[in-house]
């Protein structure tokens, strides 16, 4: 490795162990809400799904199909979710629950809530500033992601 590409990893860790702890991710209970940051971001992709395809989330995710089976299992067992019949029996689509709808709802405003508290300090010009320095570093490390799935694809 080169010294600019140690130097890159060594700021990239620094802000993966930063960001980790301003978001709550290591937290046992992610926002108090009684789930995992995994489970909480199952709920999510099942939110911005609607009707979700497990498919569609374990590729979005990144997740090994045994492990989320096992995740969608206990939140339809727990009520939040119900499975209904798809074209194909293997595809079942996802929906909320009303009290799975209500969970997702709290524990989404939550999240917008802790993102808001980060941010409010800062001033118009440096909103303006986060938000391009974001957007260049999910740009830049899509590539990696990219080329990885390329890759093991």
């Amino acid at each position: 490795m080169s010294a600019r590409t140690d130097d890159a990893v060594f700021a990239l860790r620094a802000f993966n162990r930063f960001h980790t702890h301003l978001v709550g991710a290591l937290e046992p209970s992610f926002l108090g809400s009684g789930f995992s940051l995994i489970e909480a971001r199952i709920l999510y992709e099942i939110a911005v799904r609607e009707p979700a395809l497990a498919s569609d989330i374990r590729a979005a995710l990144g997740l090994d199909a045994g492990y989320l089976s096992r995740i969608i299992a206990r939140m339809e067992r727990g009520g939040l979710i119900a499975r209904g019949r798809g074209e194909d029996a293997r595809q079942r689509p996802i929906r909320f629950t009303a009290e799975g709808r209500a969970l997702f709802e709290r524990v989404d405003g939550d999240a917008r809530a802790r993102a808001t508290g980060a941010v409010a300090h800062l001033d118009a010009g440096e909103c303006t500033a986060l938000v391009a320095a974001l957007g260049t570093i999910t740009a830049l490390l899509s590539k990696a992601s990219v080329s990885k799935r390329d890759r093991d694809g």
